[in-house]
């Protein structure tokens, strides 16, 4: 789902054991995604590449 690019966040809910959680952030990591823990669930978050535009 963050893949498609069609989504900036995705909740596993899930367990996720740590090496999925150290694929997850190896992989997603360098693109400025952030993997944050809410409740008993992982999110991960891409960051939404907008500039500042002035009018």
């Amino acid at each position: 789902m963050i893949s498609s690019g069609k989504h900036q966040q995705v909740e596993l809910a899930f367990d996720v054991d740590a090496d999925t959680f150290f694929m997850l952030s190896a992989n997603y990591g360098q693109s400025g995604a952030k993997i944050a823990r809410h409740d008993n669930h992982f999110v991960l978050r891409l960051e939404s590449e907008t500039s500042s535009a002035s009018g």
